[in-house]
């Protein structure tokens, strides 16, 4: 908001020293061009406050727009009462598409965006529960799972680092091995022989 009222103060500096009489010719000339420039500029600003302000009617209206040629879930938005309120023309939609496709389309981005997804990923563990069951008796097998750690004092701080240290390459590991058990489960790694 600032750097759009600075844009409109310049703009009226402009427009005031247009009218001056002492305005040399070649800057009165430049002035129209230069008022041009900033009245994009400005539209622009606006145009990203209003994404920025507006996000959820701009996503539904990618949603809504995008739901047949990306063959979104029957559960997708269909329609919305204030679709003016979105900034989407075609050429961003058609940019939108293009950039979803090229994501499906790279099984590294796909996998990360699926991981991110909190409903896809609740959705898998009921799909495939019996796996994650298995993963998770792996996990209570290990040796540091079932470990307490040290007295919290000054006589095992070494002790306390040294267990940390182990509880965060168990909690890396575990971490890892749920992402590649539902990247498996997905068809986007290859599951290992048994």
């Amino acid at each position: 908001m600032v750097a759009q009222q600075i844009i409109l103060d310049t703009m009226q500096d402009i427009t005031c020293q247009q009218e001056a009489p002492d305005l040399p010719a070649e800057q009165r000339q430049a002035a129209p061009a230069a008022l041009a420039k900033l009245e994009a500029i400005v539209e622009l600003l606006q145009k990203r406050m209003s994404l920025l302000h507006e996000p959820v009617e701009t996503k539904m209206h990618a949603k809504i727009s995008l739901r047949k040629s990306l063959d979104l879930p029957d559960g997708t938005v269909a329609s919305m009462a204030y679709s003016g309120t979105s900034t989407l023309n075609e050429a961003a939609l058609k940019n939108i598409e293009k950039a979803v496709r090229e994501r499906e389309a790279n099984p590294t981005e796909l996998g990360n965006y699926l991981l991110s997804n909190e409903i896809w990923s609740t959705g898998m563990r009921l799909l495939h529960a019996q796996r994650f069951d298995q993963l998770q008796k792996t996990f209570e097998a290990d040796s540091f799972y079932g470990s307490l750690p040290p007295p919290d004092d000054d006589e095992h701080v070494a002790q306390t680092i040294l267990y940390n240290e182990e509880a965060q390459a168990f909690a890396q590991r575990m971490q890892a091995e749920r992402e590649d058990l539902f990247l498996q489960c997905a068809g986007l790694r290859p599951t290992p022989a048994s």
